[in-house]
């Protein structure tokens, strides 16, 4: 089976479940593109929830490289080299 007719069959079993529930139903193109914004909404979610986790380890690094105390003799050691 190719991706084309798998998507098709798991649209009739979703749709199926639906008519025999009384709800109401959606067209293969319907439900294929309400499918497809899903997808993208969840790929970009990812995206900035990576980005929000990088951004997130580079404040950590930062805040603790500000708030380092540094002995005396790395000072000296900064100020020779």
């Amino acid at each position: 089976m190719n991706e084309l007719e798998l998507l098709k069959e798991a649209w009739a079993e979703q749709m199926f479940e639906a008519r025999a529930n009384g709800i109401e139903t959606d067209s293969f193109e319907d439900w294929n593109h309400k499918r497809m914004a899903r997808m993208e909404f969840f790929e970009s979610f990812e995206a900035e929830r990576e980005a929000a986790k990088k951004h997130a380890a580079r404040m950590a690094w930062f805040n603790d490289w500000k708030n380092a105390e540094s002995d005396p003799e790395s000072i000296a050691e900064a100020r020779v080299s």
